[in-house]
C-alpha cells in the first residue's frame, strides 16, 4: 500500500487486504509483518505488533483520526500523534469524523463522544441509532429524541425521531414528515416543506433540484436560488458544484458565484 501525498510517494505496507482513509490519515494492517500502522502528516508510525494475526479489521479513520481495538481488547484513539488508551473493553460500536470519534461503552453501555482530546457523556444508554461527521454526532436516543452534539455542545433538534438523517462533513440533513431541513454550524434551517427528488450534500454545501427545476444550493448557511433556467443534472463535489443546462452547456457553482463555461 502506497500513499501519494504532497508530491511525494511513501509505501506503508508490503502486503495488506485490510486499510481505512481519511482526509489526512491511514490506518493500515501489514499482514507480512503483523503490524498496524498509521500514516499521518508524511510520516508512518507503528502502532501495534500482533504477532501470529493475520487479518486485522477493527479500525476505523475519520479526516484526521483514528480509532481501534488492539489484540487484547483496548480500544485506543491515535489523534494528534497521540495514542490515547479509552478503555480495555471493546466498544459495542463506534464511528469517526473528523477530531471526533462516538462510541458505545461495552461495560457501561453509555454512549460517549470523543472530541478534540475530551471525552463527554452523552446518553446513559446506548442510542437507537447515531452517525458521526466533522465535529458532530447526530443520533435518536432511546426516547426517540433526535439530538446534536456540535463542537462541544449539545442540540436537542427534535422530540420525535426524524423520518431520515444522514450527517456528513460540516452538515446534517434530515427529513421530518415531509420537511427538507439543515444543521449547519449550531443552527437549523427548513428549507423546503417538501423532500426534493435529487440532492447531494459534501463539505459545508448541499444541493438540490425544486419542484419546479432550478437548483438551489444551501451553502456557508444560506439557501441561493443557483441559475434561472432549469436544469438537466449537477454534480457536487466539496463545494464546487457542476451543473449544466443544455447539450455541452456546463456552468460552476464555485466561492458563491456562478461561473459560465
Amino acid at each position: 500500500l502506497s500513499v501519494f501525498d504532497n508530491g511525494k510517494v511513501n509505501k506503508i505496507a508490503y502486503y495488506t487486504s485490510n486499510y481505512s482513509v481519511g482526509d489526512s490519515i491511514v490506518g493500515v494492517f501489514d499482514q507480512n509483518t503483523s503490524t498496524f500502522r498509521v500514516y499521518y502528516n508524511g510520516q508512518v508510525r507503528e502502532l501495534e505488533t500482533m504477532i501470529g494475526q493475520t487479518a486485522f479489521k477493527n479500525f476505523t479513520t475519520g479526516d484526521n483520526i483514528l480509532a481501534y481495538l488492539n489484540y487484547d481488547n483496548h480500544f485506543k484513539i491515535f489523534y494528534h500523534q497521540q495514542v490515547i488508551d479509552i478503555g480495555d473493553t471493546a466498544p459495542v460500536d463506534y464511528k469517526a469524523g473528523s477530531n471526533t470519534v462516538a462510541y458505545i461503552d461495552g461495560y457501561t453501555q453509555l454512549f460517549k463522544v470523543f472530541h478534540k482530546g475530551v471525552t463527554y457523556t452523552l446518553e446513559n444508554v446506548p442510542p437507537a441509532s447515531f452517525t458521526v461527521a466533522d465535529d458532530i454526532v447526530s443520533y435518536v436516543d432511546v426516547n426517540g429524541n433526535f439530538k446534536i452534539f456540535y463542537m462541544g455542545q449539545m442540540y436537542k433538534v427534535t422530540s420525535f425521531e426524524p423520518t431520515s438523517y444522514q450527517a456528513e462533513d460540516k452538515i446534517v440533513v434530515y427529513i421530518d414528515k415531509t420537511n427538507f431541513n439543515v444543521f449547519y454550524k449550531g443552527v437549523v434551517t427548513l428549507l423546503e416543506n417538501y423532500v426534493p427528488e435529487k440532492y447531494q450534500k459534501d463539505f459545508n454545501c448541499l444541493a438540490y433540484v425544486d419542484r419546479n427545476g432550478y437548483l438551489k444550493a444551501f451553502y456557508d448557511g444560506e439557501l441561493k436560488k443557483i441559475y434561472d433556467e432549469k436544469i438537466n443534472s449537477f454534480e457536487l463535489t466539496r463545494n464546487v458544484l457542476r451543473f449544466d443546462t443544455g447539450l455541452n452547456d456546463q456552468h460552476f457553482f464555485s466561492n458563491g458565484k456562478v461561473i459560465n463555461h
